[in-house]
């Protein structure tokens, strides 16, 4: 149990965490949300695995928003009064609650002022792409795309694959029950075409309904919203914690057994690589009949 922390004490907090994290800006993604809640949890002084793991789960949705020091320390300053009354003996926990409550507000701003995509095109159900991925040793996997709802992820998608851009290129990434992650040419999480599209998820603007929830095609990015190019990933689990962050524009539709393969794998826990080397033969996509126009390409 803490002791009663004072304006003062806990504005520092922020801000230590606040400049860990402006010192790591150019480390990988997930190497950066680990650092990020090591610091949290260190600085708090919290030891009960329960509350770590809520702690993850705050950080991977909420990277952005806990590491704009100036958003939470705005936050936190002008609704100090508010926190005081609430919690008169703040504890690590009581600290994290403050965080979930500014981070809640933000989200539900976002979710309200998010509108649905506007595709070239409207598909019906029954024409929906479907995209096909095999990768060496595991089974192959068929995945229905949603045009509808995340038109430029679709178009990207569409226009890498059938032009041979992922044949060859390795799942660089696995996490057992979270993603499998490929489609970078350099092969280490920090390669991609020379551009961007724009990001299809409601935090950024987009209301895309489609989750990502096990079997689902997403695409990776790194801090800016508009910063996917390749690299996708396929969702192991359930990872709610990703909703409205990433955008999914894919569901697996047969092959459900390579999921389970893909998830088996021994993996090195430091580098997040596959223990045995993950070749992507080829993706193609059955566009049934329908022409499709180019994704539009934004700056990288």
């Amino acid at each position: 149990m803490m002791k009663k922390i004072n304006k003062k004490k806990l504005l520092i907090i922020v801000v230590l965490i606040g400049i860990t994290i402006f010192s790591l800006v150019l480390v990988e993604n997930n190497r950066k949300h680990n650092i990020l809640t090591n610091k949290i949890v260190d600085t708090l002084h919290i030891t009960d695995n329960d509350t770590k793991k809520e702690i993850k789960k705050v950080v991977n949705k909420n990277y952005d928003v806990l590491t704009d020091r100036k958003q939470v320390v705005k936050y936190i300053s002008k609704n100090f009064n508010k926190i005081n009354e609430l919690y008169p003996n703040i504890t690590p926990e009581n600290l994290m609650e403050i965080y979930s409550m500014y981070i809640n507000q933000i989200n539900i701003k976002k979710e309200d002022d998010a509108k649905p995509a506007n595709p070239k095109l409207h598909v019906d159900e029954d024409k929906l792409p479907v995209a096909t991925i095999d990768i060496d040793g595991i089974d192959e996997m068929k995945f229905k795309l949603f045009p509808n709802e995340a038109p430029e992820s679709v178009y990207n998608f569409i226009d890498l694959a059938n032009s041979g851009f992922y044949d060859n290129l390795k799942i660089h990434r696995l996490v057992k029950d979270f993603v499998a992650q490929g489609g970078d040419p350099k092969g280490d999480g920090t390669g991609g075409p020379d551009y961007a599209i724009k990001g299809e998820f409601s935090s950024n603007g987009v209301l895309n309904e489609h989750k990502n929830k096990k079997g689902s095609l997403s695409w990776a990015r790194s801090g800016d919203k508009d910063s996917a190019g390749s690299q996708f990933y396929i969702n192991l689990n359930d990872n709610t914690s990703l909703d409205g962050d990433y955008a999914a524009f894919g569901q697996i539709i047969s092959g459900e057994k390579g999921l389970e393969q893909l998830n088996n794998l021994k993996v090195d826990a430091k580098t997040e690589k596959p223990s045995k080397e993950l070749v992507i033969k080829k993706i193609t996509v059955d566009t049934k009949g329908i022409k499709y126009p180019e994704p539009e390409k934004l700056k990288n």
